[in-house]
């Protein structure tokens, strides 16, 4: 809503040098049996993303919290070309991982360093990690 980007928009005030485009909502449902996003930086045109998280019957020690990372050659590196699954697991260091608990929030500033993911989960067969990421879609004015 018009509401929300004006609040990211005073809580975020980077966000004043954006034209809005688009938000885009994606709902999410991992497998807790190994289910996971490989490191990536996202696409440049998106501004920023937040991520809430909806753990129905879920045990915090299975994982799937929304992990940051740095590149352990390259922190700084421009990471913009490279997808989802091209940044390897052994590449990266963390940085700061937040726990998947319940109606939790989590937003991030989009840079082409600003690698991310959710790491393998470890829960049973039957469980799926579920959460809704938000995405504003812009261009620096």
């Amino acid at each position: 809503s018009e509401a929300w980007v004006k609040y990211w928009d005073k809580q975020l005030p980077f966000l004043h040098n954006h034209n809005w485009v688009d938000t885009r909502f994606e709902f999410s449902f991992l497998p807790a049996d190994g289910g996971h996003i490989f490191p990536h930086p996202d696409v440049a045109k998106k501004v920023i993303t937040t991520v809430v998280f909806f753990p129905f019957e879920w045990d915090i020690e299975w994982g799937g919290g929304f992990s940051v990372h740095e590149h352990k050659t390259d922190p700084r590196g421009d990471f913009k070309k490279l997808g989802n699954g091209l940044t390897k697991w052994e590449d990266i260091n963390d940085i700061y991982t937040a726990e998947f608990l319940p109606n939790r929030s989590v937003t991030m500033r989009r840079t082409q360093y600003s690698l991310h993911s959710v790491k393998p989960i470890k829960g049973p067969k039957d469980k799926y990690r579920t959460s809704l990421t938000i995405n504003i879609i812009g261009s620096k004015k």
